[in-house]
């Protein structure tokens, strides 16, 4: 249980360094429209395919 634990902290102070050094891009990237522009990127390639 302790490697979960160390493992889960690790990702999280990763995720954290990211976010600092990289606050503008995740503000964007994070922002509700980008995330539905990527979405639909992604299922139109989906059907594509089918």
């Amino acid at each position: 249980m302790r490697e979960i634990e160390g493992y889960l902290e690790y990702k999280e102070e990763e995720l954290q360094a990211l976010l600092n050094t990289f606050p503008e891009t995740w503000r964007r990237i994070r922002n509700e429209e980008f995330s539905e522009r990527i979405e639909s990127m992604v299922k139109r390639l989906y059907e594509s395919y089918l």
